[in-house]
């Protein structure tokens, strides 16, 4: 017994002894990981030892990352994704659900669903919407990302109706960032960085000026409206050399406030913000590596005698910026090539895609890993690398007739993030934090009461049934009070569990996107191309009384009747009649017509009244 007692004492005494626990507690402390959501702000700083692993796959998947490309890639990405569902994937709910018929593309699906019916379609891509812009505006959680990535992705894969291979790559791109590092803005600018100095508003200013700049230019040149076009006569229309001149005003005029460096007085050095804190972000390089896939796949692909000939391209390629390219190849010469055949331009342009997407595919695999490069001669060569996704998506937007949506964009927002230097990036992006800061900080303090957090989130179940109505749209009342309902429980449970500042941020971002969905459809044509492809599809089936009612709120819904033709290739539309009417004699080619169902109702009415007649 004595022996057990020795032995029983002698067990217990080193767990007296606190000191190595309390060291451990204390260094966890004083160096909570960035993206944790336990771990306070602002964020560990890597100055010092490096905690990350440098060699291997470890070094190449868990490496040290700038915390600004996760997040601003996520929440880009997602805005984005909220506008493509609600204004460019919508309408394609009109043809669903016809003859009860539907292939998808899996045959398990087609055992397991029911037949999609229109408010099916439309009511997943309006919650894939709402999910993507709640997730954009507040801090995303793994269930908030998973949901939108299962939203849209059965959106597209429910049917083949919806077959446009790049849904593919967005799905799977999704499904990388629902592991991102779950950051905020206020983890990626900490206090200290955004801290006011004397050169501090000038920089703001800039980096807003900047990233607005850049994204005019880049939309611009790609003919898709932007804000500046609505003082101009529309993207398709010859844009005036002032517009041009405003474009890049705003870049290089943003460009030079935000990254040229500025000193605190006469003779001192320039005021430095001090280094940003690093992630691990094993789901951004595995998102980036998705698309290096993507690009060497498609260049490899793109390797058969058909399309290295040109013969798949000339196909293709059959539009004005084009075809004016290849008559000034085949007549007065290009630079370098000189003066060409047309066999001999659609070779070149052929093995100029090849070439593209390869130098695409070797920048990814280096861009992963550009925050933790030393060489600088990589990093600049990895900034002209940028060249080659961004010409390849611009061209195929101008020169090639691809219906894709909005795919060329997303892939050129994704290429500026992983290529661009991350102080280009912060200093683009850091000025919408700190005006959020400023905008948010009064609504906290109001908003701090227990539970207010669960009363906006009822508001938002409102506004959901409300904005739910008023879009009309089949499955949209269902999809606004599923949507409000979900908040309002989600806004409930985290007050419950003490995390009030999540749920107001999930609570008012779904309300202020409530809102801004049903004036982002009401002020485009949503709803009328919706309502105008069910009307041709009951048309075509000789049901003239449906097809009336779908042509009668096709019309009701049209917000740019008026539009300007060349040939059969629609230009753009306007409002305004008497403008429309300047804008098209300003060219002899272009013909103004009436873009709206009119003479389709009409059509349908007088069959009504036939078929009623004794």
């Amino acid at each position: 017994m004595s022996k057990k007692k020795r032995r029983t004492k002698s067990k217990k005494r080193p767990a007296k002894t606190e000191a190595p626990k309390t060291t451990k507690s204390k260094a966890k402390a004083t160096a909570p990981e960035l993206g944790d959501v336990k771990a306070v702000r602002p964020a560990r700083p890597t100055s010092g030892h490096v905690p990350f692993p440098r060699s291997g796959l470890d070094g190449f998947f868990f490496g040290a990352v700038d915390p600004v490309r996760p997040w601003l890639l996520q929440r880009l990405f997602l805005l984005v994704l909220a506008f493509d569902c609600w204004l460019d994937l919508v309408p394609h709910g009109g043809r669903y659900g016809f003859n009860d018929f539907n292939v998808s593309h899996f045959a398990i699906l087609d055992a397991l669903q029911p037949t999609p019916t229109s408010g099916v379609y439309v009511g997943c891509m309006l919650l894939a919407g709402l999910a993507a812009f709640v997730m954009a505006l507040s801090r995303p959680t793994r269930v908030g990302m998973a949901a939108t990535c299962v939203l849209y992705t059965y959106g597209w894969l429910m049917s083949m109706l919806d077959s446009y291979q790049h849904h593919y790559l967005v799905s799977w791109l999704l499904f990388a960032m629902i592991f991102f590092p779950r950051l905020t803005g206020d983890e990626v600018f900490p206090a200290a960085v955004t801290a006011p100095k004397r050169r501090r508003p000038a920089v703001l200013v800039g980096g807003l000026l900047f990233a607005y700049g850049l994204y005019e230019v880049t939309l611009g040149v790609c003919e898709a409206p932007t804000p500046i076009e609505l003082l101009g006569p529309g993207a398709a229309i010859e844009t005036p050399s002032w517009m041009w001149l405003a474009r890049f005003g705003l870049l290089v005029l943003g460009g030079l406030m935000a990254f040229l460096p500025v000193g605190e007085g006469p003779g001192e050095t320039p005021v430095l913000a001090p280094d940003p804190p690093k992630t691990s972000a094993w789901a951004y390089v595995l998102l980036g590596v998705t698309c290096a896939i993507v690009y060497f796949y498609t260049a490899v692909s793109k390797l058969s005698p058909d399309w290295r000939e040109g013969h798949a391209l000339s196909r293709l390629g059959r539009t004005d910026a084009l075809g004016g390219l290849l008559e000034t190849a085949t007549s007065e010469g290009l630079p370098i090539f000189g003066v060409m055949t047309a066999d001999e331009f659609w070779e070149w342009m052929a093995w100029g895609a090849i070439a593209v997407q390869v130098v695409t595919c070797a920048g990814y695999l280096v861009a992963c890993r550009v925050d933790t490069i030393e060489r600088r001669w990589l990093k600049l060569g990895l900034l002209g690398a940028l060249v080659a996704p961004i010409s390849f998506h611009i061209g195929a937007e101008l020169g090639l007739s691809l219906d894709i949506g909005w795919f060329s964009y997303y892939m050129i927002l994704v290429a500026l993030i992983y290529f661009l230097p991350a102080t280009m990036l912060r200093r683009a992006s850091e000025g919408f934090v700190v005006a959020r800061r400023a905008l948010t900080g009064g609504f906290d303090r109001v908003a701090s009461a227990p539970l207010a957090p669960f009363g906006i989130g009822l508001v938002a179940a409102f506004v959901g049934l409300f904005v739910g109505a008023k879009v009309d749209l089949p499955g949209s009342h269902l999809a606004g009070a599923a949507f409000g309902a979900s908040v309002a429980a989600a806004a409930a449970w985290a007050t419950r569990r003490g995390r009030g500042r999540e749920a107001r941020a999930w609570s008012t971002s779904a309300v202020f996107g409530l809102l801004l969905m049903w004036v982002s459809i009401a002020n485009s044509d949503a709803r009328f191309d919706f309502y105008r492809f069910v009307g041709g599809e009951y048309r075509r089936h000789d049901e003239p009384q449906l097809a009336y009612d779908a042509y009668v709120k096709a019309n009701r819904y049209v917000v740019s009747p008026w539009c300007i033709y060349q040939g059969r290739s629609m230009l753009t539309c306007y409002r305004d009649e008497a403008y429309a009417q300047q804008v098209a004699e300003r060219d002899p080619s272009y013909e103004l017509r009436r873009r709206d169902r009119q003479r389709q109702q009409e059509e349908m009415e007088r069959r009504l009244e036939r078929n009623a007649a004794p």
